[in-house]
């Protein structure tokens, strides 16, 4: 998420404190004129019953102030919000509990989300055989393992988490579809997108791994 500029905060402070201002000032001249209000709209036989109403008019004011949030507040919400299109792109290993609760989020609001895997293809076929050194990106560690003894396992633990990413997704009414990284960026979103667009399915975009097929939304 870009983070928000300085003046972009002070800017934002400024609006609400100056619409905060106006309104207050607003009560503050009722309140000031009350007196003079009472007399003028109220004109009873008793000033006190006139000041009175008065001020349960000025209350009024702080009365509706919620009801207008909770009416006002959910019209335009449902009527003003503008839909919009996320589309979301990760390998998604970390927090995919988490990952999925916004997604569902942003599509009960009324956007259109989607599910963008990036895979690479031998993160996904596993094609190495004997002593092989691998080494995490994400840190300096090594380790060199036999791949024939474990390609089989790994490879089945891959297509399962996608399986689960693609089901969980769908169930979702979310769209998925499985990127892999030996096909350019603007390739393969703009694929997706004329698949999308005309109502087809959007897994077969770049292919389903080994021994796994698989449809979208």
């Amino acid at each position: 998420m870009a983070e928000v500029s300085r003046s972009s905060r002070f800017g934002a402070v400024i609006r609400v404190t100056s619409g905060n201002f106006i309104e207050m000032y607003d009560f503050f001249l009722f309140g000031f004129y009350a007196n003079a209000i009472s007399k003028a709209f109220f004109p009873a036989a008793n000033e006190v019953a006139a000041l009175m109403l008065t001020f349960a008019s000025f209350g009024a004011g702080f009365l509706m102030r919620p009801v207008g949030a909770v009416v006002l507040g959910a019209y335009v919400d449902r009527v003003g919000r503008r839909r919009g299109l996320l589309l979301m792109l990760s390998d998604f290993y970390d927090d995919e509990a988490a990952t999925l609760t916004e997604l569902k989020r942003a599509a009960r609001r009324g956007h259109e989300a989607a599910v963008l895997q990036v895979m690479s293809r031998p993160e996904i076929e596993f094609p190495y055989s004997g002593g092989t050194e691998f080494e995490d990106l994400e840190s300096p560690a090594r380790r060199i393992v036999d791949a024939a003894a474990i390609g089989r396992e790994y490879r089945a633990r891959v297509a399962a988490f996608l399986e689960r990413w693609r089901t969980d997704a769908r169930t979702a009414g979310l769209d998925y579809a499985l990127l892999t990284t030996d096909r350019a960026p603007d390739e393969a979103l703009r694929g997706y997108l004329i698949r999308r667009g005309a109502g087809r399915d959007v897994t077969p975009l770049v292919g389903t791994p080994t021994g796994q097929s698989g449809s979208a939304n």
